[in-house]
């Protein structure tokens, strides 16, 4: 986005109670003697007004805007009250299609001029700089120690004139501008025939450009961006990461002390000896108590002994190549009984396992399969296991179930990992696709 010349006024004069020679409505300038030319609110005729006559320096056709806010309400920025006096509608043309914009020019007799830039709900707070920025490189600059990414040129043109202006103005002037972006500001050079000037500018929300004024805002935000808005997602960005690294560094001091306090513990053993059939039988541990921390497990581990039902004529018949033979299988129930025989967890497991067969010996394969509970599920207290065989193979002749308090889960640890980071990765694409719409409509040359 380009801003106008900025001028001051080669004399003073005292214009006031004119009328406009074209329409004859009234005219009146709110910048006093400051005011160079004046288009007319009524036929939108330039006037001169540093001519005895209040020449028409051009006869506008219609006017092709209408300003958000009327000329003349005063608004306030940076704790100075300004006064709006002029009004531009100003335009681009980038590969045939047309692109335009609003600036308001703000008056104070103390502070001068300044100007209010507004493209869709997007607004700048702009002044005139008199120093010129340092040049980095081939496309960014330096000003008031902070460094500027060049992000566009053009040649804007004057479209439409209203109210007061300190220059002599008229529809069809051009100025050729650089844009250079540090958000929320944004440094611009414009060059016409007669000057090249600097300007400084800071990004305004509508809300907040209307409540300066006095005026309610619509509520409503742009989906477009604009070069030099800031990126709402970028301090989302860092607060998330930071959370981030806060809470799985607590995660895993919590794991880690889990782990160092957590050392397991046989605290009961059942064993069943199957004499004939294997459904329907149950075995019931000793009471055990139950206590510690409630992070850790009560692991139930399952232990299958060798079967003396296997002989080794049948790892002769392998040749000595190693092989798996058929295995035994078996569904468990486990109860956990409290103090008054109450059931206050119950859970099923299906257990499967081979034998395996190499150079005239027997090996077994998964000795121990391990099924658990949490304690947090469970009041501390004594307890009892009852261990019910629901469903096996007639081969099996005995099995051992030790009851083991201690250790702890890694699966909410990996969980944990996993999900916390989400929020920072959203942000982060949120953040990256944001920057991708402002940068989108930059050009490429940065040369001065």
């Amino acid at each position: 986005m380009t801003n106008s010349p900025m001028r001051k006024p080669r004399h003073k004069i005292g214009v006031r109670g004119l009328h406009c020679p074209q329409c004859g409505s009234p005219v009146a300038l709110l910048a006093g003697a400051h005011t160079r030319t004046v288009a007319c609110s009524s036929c939108g005729a330039i006037l001169d007004c540093w001519s005895e006559e209040l020449a028409i320096l051009e006869k506008q056709e219609r006017l092709l805007a209408t300003p958000s806010i009327r000329l003349g309400k005063k608004g306030q920025f940076f704790g100075i009250q300004f006064q709006l006096v002029g009004f531009l509608r100003k335009s681009v043309t980038f590969e045939g299609e047309q692109f335009s914009w609003n600036e308001y020019l703000l008056f104070n007799p103390y502070r001068g001029f300044r100007w209010l830039t507004q493209e869709g709900r997007h607004w700048n707070f702009v002044e005139t700089v008199p120093r010129v920025p340092e040049r980095t490189d081939r496309k960014s600059i330096t000003f008031d120690g902070k460094s500027f990414r060049y992000f566009q040129s053009a040649t804007s043109q004057v479209e439409m004139v209203l109210g007061e202006f300190y220059w002599e103005v008229r529809t069809g002037d051009t100025v050729t501008s650089k844009d250079y972006i540090c958000p929320p500001y944004l440094v611009s050079s414009e060059q016409n025939a007669d000057e090249l000037s600097y300007s400084l500018g800071q990004y305004f929300s509508e809300d907040d450009v209307f409540k300066a004024f006095g005026l309610k805002g619509t509520g409503v935000s742009d989906s477009t961006v604009a070069p030099n808005q800031p990126n709402p997602w970028r301090d989302r960005s860092r607060k998330t990461l930071s959370s981030f690294v806060v809470s799985a560094a607590v995660c895993l001091l919590f794991y880690l002390g889990a782990v160092l306090t957590g050392s397991k513990k046989n605290i009961a053993t059942v064993d069943m000896n199957i004499e004939e059939g294997i459904a329907n039988k149950t075995a019931v541990s000793s009471p055990f108590l139950v206590k510690g921390l409630r992070s850790q497990l009560l692991s139930m581990e399952v232990h299958f002994p060798m079967q003396a039902a296997m002989d080794n004529s049948v790892a002769k018949l392998t040749n000595d190549l190693p092989t798996f033979l058929p295995g035994d299988w078996i569904t468990l129930k486990f109860m956990l009984l409290d103090s008054k025989g109450k059931i206050v967890a119950t859970f099923f497991r299906d257990f499967s396992f081979k034998y395996f067969v190499a150079h005239s010996t027997f090996e077994k394969k998964a000795d121990e399969i391990v099924a658990h509970i949490r304690t947090d599920e469970i009041s501390p207290g004594e307890y009892k296991l009852a261990t019910h065989i629901v469903d096996g193979p007639s081969t099996l002749k005995n099995l051992q179930i030790k009851v083991v308090q201690g250790g702890t889960e890694f699966k909410w640890v990996f969980w944990a990992f996993l999900l916390l980071p989400l929020p920072f990765i959203f942000t982060l694409i949120a953040t990256s696709h944001f920057e991708t719409k402002r940068w989108s409509n930059s050009s490429e040359d940065g040369n001065f």
